[in-house]
């Protein structure tokens, strides 16, 4: 796994690894697993529907995940749209702001793991 990949994307692989008890092989797999994960997915149905309550669902989810995983720059990004979203009170322009930047965190995050697998 090429680690510069994962760091340059904001993924803070050593304090990871620490994390998952210095096993770097478990973290590798976890990161592995999270190609497949479909919450973007979910969260983009419930976006298009207007389905405020299940676009926090899957962002809180996401924020969980990419806490413990240390993906920092989606954290960053879904922590914004989860704590637009837990207040209530947003404009069209502030909610879509927020999802495009979770959502670009997001993919930015699983390019970069796919890309450090391949090496």
């Amino acid at each position: 796994m090429n680690v510069e990949i994962l760091k340059n994307a904001g993924i803070d692989y050593d304090h990871a690894v620490k994390r998952f008890m210095g096993k770097a092989s478990i973290y590798e797999k976890v990161l592995g697993d999270f190609l497949n994960d479909t919450a973007l997915d979910r969260a983009l149905v419930a976006f298009d529907a207007g389905d405020t309550q299940g676009l926090f669902s899957c962002a809180h989810e996401i924020k969980g995940v990419s806490g413990n995983m240390d993906i920092t720059r989606l954290y960053d990004a879904t922590c914004e749209l989860v704590e637009l979203l837990r207040g209530g009170k947003f404009s069209d322009d502030a909610l879509k702001a927020a999802f495009l930047s979770f959502q670009s965190a997001y993919m930015n995050a699983k390019m970069a793991v796919w890309e450090a697998m391949q090496e």
